[in-house]
């Protein structure tokens, strides 16, 4: 009798945890069938998949950059002067072993795709002089892309701040902003924005369909 008693107990036990993992199982898929899928997502594939598309409202308009040095005081310019254009924002400096060669793509790219709808802002966050900055180019053979600073680390503090961005590794990282200044997808790893997925993305953004 103690037997059937205990046996009874056991079924209704795994009674019981196949309903409650059941339950969890639908909640689960509910969440996942609400979870809304940015416009974003549909051109992270190929090249670039692994990005992250970013489903907050951060703009970065306000935020400035250093342009220029005159031998007394940094030159520089808010974001929102560049209102209307697609920026790919990459921070880079001389420490990454990697970032010549992918500065040298980003100039060719660019080069081919640079307009008043889309540029590439490569700013270097390095302790640096922005004559260093300049003169890195000029040997890097980096023609197309215009030096640019950071000013007081604002839009690095920024981003090392929001929870919602997941950086890893060492390599440049990009913000992908739209011509709003809002961040529409940002990377942790150098993609190859000359390829189809890449440009795609960047001419979707330009045209202003996402």
């Amino acid at each position: 009798h103690e037997q059937s008693v205990n046996h009874s107990g056991v079924e209704k036990m795994k009674r019981l945890n196949a309903l409650t993992v059941g339950g969890l199982l639908a909640v689960a898929v509910s969440l996942g069938a609400g979870a809304k899928e940015q416009p974003v997502d549909r051109y992270l594939t190929g090249d670039l998949e692994g990005m992250h598309a970013f489903d907050a409202s951060l703009d970065l308009s306000g935020y400035q950059v250093v342009t220029g040095f005159d031998g007394q005081d940094k030159q520089v310019e808010k974001l929102s002067a560049k209102k209307g254009k697609t920026l790919l924002i990459t921070f880079w400096d001389r420490s990454c072993l990697i970032c010549r060669s992918y500065l040298k793509d980003l100039d060719e790219l660019q080069r081919q795709m640079g307009d008043d709808k889309f540029e590439v802002v490569a700013i270097d966050i390095g302790r640096n002089t922005f004559s260093y900055t300049e003169n890195s180019f000029k040997r890097w053979g980096v023609s197309s892309l215009k030096p640019y600073g950071s000013h007081h680390n604002g839009i690095v503090n920024e981003v090392k701040a929001n929870p919602m961005f997941r950086f890893y590794g060492k390599e440049p990282k990009s913000l992908l902003v739209d011509g709003s200044g809002k961040v529409r997808a940002y990377s942790s790893v150098t993609r190859d924005w000359l390829s189809d997925e890449g440009k795609a993305l960047i001419d979707a953004l330009k045209k202003g369909e996402l």
